[in-house]
This record gives C-alpha cells, sequence and structure tokens, in this order.
C-alpha cells in the first residue's frame, strides 16, 4: 500500500484499476505500474522487496526494450520505410510496465479482469502463466488468445495505427476472469516520447490514399486518455478520425 495511488499519471503506482475515479466499471485485478525512463531516475523509485527485483527488472526492462525496437523496425520495413523510421520518430521514447494478478473470482460471470480497451502507445509486449483470459474482439466477437509457453503476445496501439494511416490495426481487447486459478502477467508498453507528434507519415499518404487521421502530440493524447475511463478509450482514437473523405 506504500505505492497506492488513484492517480493515473504516477510513474510509480500501485492500484486496482485504471482510474478509480472514473472507471463506470472496476477491474478484477491488483497491479503495480512504473516507468522504465529514465532508468537512473527510476530504478530508486521501484519496489525494493524483493530485493533482487530492481536488477532483474533492470535487466528484462533493457532486453525487452531491445525486442520492441526490432519489431517497430520490420513494421517500417512493411510499410516501405526505411528500419528506423519509426523508432526514429518516436525519439526518446516512453515505456512502462505494469505487473498485474487476477486474482481467481468466485462469479467470473459478473466480473471482467480487465474492460475492453486498446492501447495507446506504439507496441506491447506481453508475458503471461498458463492462466488464459484475454480475449480479441473479432467481427463482433471476443476471440480467446490462448497461452503458448515460453512465448510473449505482441499487440499493435493507437500511435502505430495513426502513423500507418489505418494499415495497421490496435485491436480492442480485454481480460476475462478464472473461477480456479490466478492470472498473473507482465506487460511492455513502448512508444513515442510525450513530446513526440504522430501522425500519417506523409509517404503513406496520397490523392488516392487521404489521410484517416488527425496528428496529435502523444501526451495529449495520453492526457485525455488518462481523463476518462478505461472504457471509453477507443472513442478518443475516434475523435481523430477525419470523417470528411
Amino acid at each position: 500500500m506504500h505505492y497506492f495511488s488513484t492517480d493515473p499519471k504516477c510513474l510509480m503506482r500501485y492500484a486496482t484499476s485504471f482510474n478509480v475515479k472514473e472507471d463506470k466499471i472496476l477491474n478484477w485485478r491488483d497491479f503495480i505500474r512504473y516507468s522504465c525512463k529514465p532508468l537512473q531516475e527510476m530504478m530508486p523509485l521501484w519496489p525494493d522487496k524483493p530485493t533482487d527485483f530492481r536488477k532483474a527488472n533492470l535487466e528484462y526492462s533493457t532486453e525487452i526494450r531491445k525486442l520492441a525496437k526490432t519489431l517497430l523496425g520490420m513494421i517500417s520495413e512493411s510499410l516501405g520505410l526505411s528500419t528506423e523510421y519509426i523508432n526514429d520518430l518516436f525519439g526518446d521514447h516512453s515505456q512502462l510496465m505494469s505487473c498485474n494478478l487476477y486474482p481467481a473470482c468466485p462469479n467470473p460471470e459478473l466480473a471482467l479482469g480487465l474492460v475492453g480497451h486498446t492501447d495507446p502507445g506504439g507496441i506491447t509486449l506481453l508475458m503471461q502463466n498458463d492462466v488464459g483470459g484475454l480475449q480479441v474482439l473479432q467481427e463482433d466477437r471476443w476471440v480467446p488468445v490462448t497461452p503458448i509457453s515460453n512465448t510473449l503476445v505482441v499487440n499493435l496501439g493507437d500511435m502505430t495505427q495513426i502513423l500507418s494511416n489505418g494499415k495497421y490495426k490496435s485491436p480492442v481487447h480485454r481480460v476475462v476472469t478464472n473461477s480456479n486459478k490466478e492470472r498473473v502477467t507482465v506487460v511492455t508498453a513502448y512508444g513515442p516520447s510525450m513530446e513526440t507528434f504522430v501522425a500519417p507519415v506523409p509517404q503513406l499518404v496520397d490523392s488516392s490514399c487521404p489521410p484517416i487521421y488527425k496528428g496529435c502530440l502523444y501526451g495529449e493524447f495520453m492526457e485525455m486518455m488518462q481523463r476518462n475511463a478505461l472504457n471509453n478509450k477507443k472513442s478518443i482514437l475516434d475523435s481523430l478520425t477525419i470523417t470528411n473523405l
């Protein structure tokens, strides 16, 4: 409880829901959420119990950042851009991690571990135990994502959808509860710096393929997200959609 905060902007935070003051539906989970940037400033704020947490988290956050940058390089190439285009665009990137515990729920039909939402950043990497619960919305149907041992789940965020002009999508996903087992996940959210202006990449826009989205500062996007309930977050991306095509 030393780290408990109701402020979604807090860089080292324990809580049970995204925004306790605003969310209409509270989630069946506990989490600690913390920034990994800049490392030397953030490390003293991380928990010192268990005693090896900081060391292990430093190593993991460093390696997972390398993977995120590699994957974004591949996405850049798939869009016909230079390998480092997206990484250069993201600049002095943001990196947040969240350790989530979804306890066994006595009435799973009455509670969600995490309500439906999209991720705001560029790319999200999920490590999970063998207890399922993640679902992705596909054609108005929730599709389970079955855990596979020794793998990471890769999810794309709203900023990737905007910069790719809709060629890549940030999928709506949620977590359902389990009546018998607890689910544990470690999530890394990698995205632009808060000062980065994200808009459809000029090379992907022309008269036959006009921009679908207005540009925005990532920090302003996050501000809007943090002021809204989690289950309304998709409307923020919708608000940037250009409708007079």
